[in-house]
């Protein structure tokens, strides 16, 4: 059982690390009202629905190490933001949600938009910006909405790794 965990989190570790060097490749992704998807915030929740509580945080740490690494900000600021994420959204889908497609797009709807809500309120609103109404509904908003249609593709693969790098017991 160990083994199983041990290489869905080297699969996981290395999808992440793939998925944000994609996210910092100039022109791959078209941009949709000046923004780019955030793909790992994606990510995140899809493991988080087919992994306990722990260690979905785990995965929300380094992703949003990744994230804190890449934008030189405050770093842990973000990391501790998705790993929080991370842990609720495993939570709720091993107690209220259904595993599916839809929940998984719902899910990384809610979290990136309370990502993106908290990084208007600290970046823009509190400090009085005369063009934080524009921010929020012309470049936090798309964003959003763009990184939740990558929740689709993201869902079937961290499934097809949940359930092929599971031990037979561990189901």
């Amino acid at each position: 059982m160990r083994r199983a965990g041990a290489l869905r989190g080297m699969a996981y570790g290395a999808e992440f690390l793939l998925l944000y060097l994609l996210q910092q490749v100039p022109g791959l992704f078209p941009e949709i009202s000046h923004s780019l998807p955030v793909l790992l915030i994606p990510a995140v929740v899809t493991v988080a629905f087919f992994e306990k509580e722990v260690p979905a945080m785990v995965c929300g740490l380094f992703c949003g190490l990744l994230m804190d690494f890449g934008s030189g900000s405050f770093l842990g600021a973000k990391a501790l933001e998705i790993a929080i994420g991370g842990y609720c959204v495993s939570f709720l889908a091993s107690e209220f949600l259904k595993t599916n497609l839809l929940s998984a797009v719902v899910s990384t709807l809610a979290l990136g938009g309370i990502l993106s809500f908290l990084q208007w309120i600290f970046t823009a609103f509190f400090p009085g910006s005369s063009e934080s109404g524009y921010l929020l509904l012309y470049h936090l908003l798309p964003r959003t909405l763009y990184t939740a249609v990558f929740a689709v593709p993201l869902y079937y693969l961290n499934r097809f790794l949940a359930t092929r790098l599971r031990a037979p017991a561990d189901t």
